[in-house]
């Protein structure tokens, strides 16, 4: 009755002009339109025929047709619903409609904001996937003509309240925790949400899972994860949560306590002597000595030698347990000795102050006690001297003085201390020299030829075979040294310079210094030559009667046996010459050549 004014619907060709009725009364209808009007009908169910009249006109004949209509009472839906809270927390179950028996089917569940997560059909909320808010859900039922129902709605308000988080956040000050300590108790904070449960990911370790308080002394060394869990509390609209933490219960180790001095005993002389630590060395221990008379420092172990007693001694480096670094108290113990520092012997000295070259080699003479393992030393360079020995090699060494030095170096580990002593010697000038026989004024004289300069302060002592002296100058006349000796004669020169001596002797055959007038090369070996051995001659020319130069030789000696220049064999003739001795005399005279 409250739906709109129906229209008939006609079919193509419907004849107009006739006429509708409806049977039984109640129903209003407008015979020429044929819509009825619902608001003055009465209720019920109606015959509506639609008739005409025969028409010549159109040349048809008349009819009627009649359709069945009812008129039905308009429902009102119930559309009245209601949630049982009215405010929800994100972890509730799903928040469903509460709705009555007679309640409205086919409608839709809407709300006025996005954020609410909401099943059309049932009304259903997701509270889990909803955001906080206050949010209007309504149910609304669309008016259908069908079935004679009105449209309809109902809305409800309710609040979805955000959850709150646990604090579960917690720590035990560190995370590594030495058995030592006995009991470690969480860090929680004034907000800390209480009421759940500590648990470890061993059994291991041992933990009250209420306060969170573990038992190192009863636990096992190891990692741990140690978590805190609350569960979700509906009526505080709290969530549940949970919190994990890492540590680390450390096991009680041995402190590593070794260390040494470098020596097993020190000199009282020594410097003192500091411990030498090994890698790892546990510090902060306390050195001790046992028994008295060591003078140590007990922090760091060094030991005083010169006010320390003579002896051997325990050293002992001990620490306290240590729960810092988790070791427990230990102790190490050194021996070490102190003993008295010996002076070396170092005193010796050679059989003479002075030594000629040529002599035998000096050895230093030392006493039974003398402490060998030092070195030889000698200033300045030039004296060859065995270093360990201590051992002169006069040959190869240079004259003159020195100082001999021997030196002991410091040894701690014999408690032996450094000395020297040092003690001169000289080594004399080699006086080296070979005799030179020579003529001079006609005289046949020796003399000797040194290898270095001419040497001072020396004694010249001329002998001969039977070491009679014949002179005692640096030159010797031969002839008046001879007296009645008979020639061939060895002669000797002795040269003396303190306790050196130095000798080289001659053969004198003839003692002749003339030029002869003449010779005889024939070969029988008697005056077959122009001998000039003794007259040092630079050079010796000769000439023929003709003035030619026939033959001439420098350094000569006994060489011409009248031959020429060109070696061959000069006539008997007389012959001219003259001769420049190597002192620069110049003599000129002829010799006859007699074959």
């Amino acid at each position: 009755m409250d739906g709109e004014n129906p229209n008939p619907q006609f079919s193509d060709g419907f004849i107009e002009g006739g006429t509708f009725t409806s049977f039984p009364e109640g129903l209003v209808i407008d015979s020429s339109s044929g819509i009825i009007d619902l608001s003055l009908s009465e209720l019920g169910y109606y015959e509506v025929t639609y008739a005409v009249e025969e028409n010549i006109e159109n040349c048809y004949q008349a009819g009627e047709n009649m359709v069945m209509i009812g008129v039905e009472e308009s429902t009102t839906p119930i559309v009245q619903f209601e949630y049982e809270d009215e405010t929800y927390c994100p972890a509730d179950e799903n928040a469903i409609p509460i709705i009555g028996n007679d309640f409205t089917s086919g409608g839709v569940f809407t709300t006025t904001s996005n954020g609410l997560v909401l099943d059309s059909s049932s009304g259903i909320i997701d509270l889990e996937n909803s955001n906080p808010g206050i949010y209007e859900v309504t149910y609304s039922i669309e008016e259908s003509l069908e079935e004679c129902i009105t449209s309809a709605e109902h809305t409800v308000q309710l609040e979805i309240i955000e959850a709150s988080s646990p604090n579960v956040t917690f720590d035990y000050d560190g995370s590594s925790f030495c058995v030592l300590e006995g009991e470690r108790i969480p860090n929680l904070q004034d907000s800390f949400t209480v009421g759940g449960i500590f648990t470890a990911s061993s059994e291991d370790l041992v933990i009250d899972e209420t306060t969170g308080i573990i038992d190192l002394t009863a636990s096992m060394p190891g990692v741990y994860d140690i978590t805190y869990t609350v569960e979700q509390d509906l009526d505080e609209c709290r969530a549940a949560g949970g919190f994990t933490v890492e540590i680390e219960v450390l096991e009680v180790t041995e402190p590593l306590l070794d260390f040494t001095y470098s020596e097993e005993y020190y000199c009282m002389d020594a410097e003192n002597p500091n411990p030498q630590f090994s890698d790892g060395f546990i510090e902060g221990g306390t050195f001790t000595s046992f028994p008295e008379g060591l003078v140590i420092n007990s922090s760091s172990g060094i030991i005083n030698l010169s006010l320390s007693e003579l002896g051997y001694y325990e050293v002992t480096y001990a620490v306290e347990e240590n729960i810092e670094n988790c070791y427990q108290a230990g102790e190490n113990t050194v021996m070490i000795g102190v003993e008295e520092s010996t002076i070396p012997i170092v005193q010796f000295e050679y059989e003479d102050e002075t030594y000629c070259p040529a002599g035998e080699n000096p050895i230093p003479i030392i006493g039974n006690d003398f402490t060998s393992g030092g070195v030889f030393m000698a200033s300045p360079a030039g004296l060859s001297i065995d270093d360990l020995t201590g051992e002169v090699d006069l040959s190869s060494s240079d004259a003159g003085e020195y100082q001999v030095t021997y030196s002991i170096e410091e040894d701690l580990e014999l408690c032996l201390l450094s000395d020297e002593y040092t003690v001169i010697m000289s080594i004399t000038e080699d006086i080296s020299f070979q005799l030179s026989a020579y003529c001079e004024d006609n005289r046949f004289k020796i003399k000797p030829e040194f290898a270095n300069q001419t040497p001072t302060n020396v004694n010249y002592i001329w002998k001969d075979e039977a070491g009679s002296v014949l002179g005692q100058e640096e030159i010797l006349d031969v002839k008046e040294a001879m007296g009645s000796r008979q020639l061939p004669i060895q002669i000797s020169l002795f040269i003396e310079t303190g306790d050196c001596v130095w000798s080289e002797s001659i053969l004198v055959e003839n003692t002749f210094c003339n030029i002869p007038e003449g010779f005889s090369p024939n070969g029988d070996g008697i005056n077959d030559s122009l001998d000039l051995t003794y007259m040092n001659v630079k050079e010796l020319n000769v000439f023929s009667r003709n003035g030619n130069k026939v033959y001439n030789k420098s350094n000569y000696t006994n060489e011409w046996e009248g031959q020429s220049n060109n070696g061959g064999s000069l006539p008997n003739a007389t012959y001219f010459y003259t001769i420049e001795t190597k002192n620069g005399q110049v003599l000129k005279g002829w010799i006859y050549v007699n074959r």
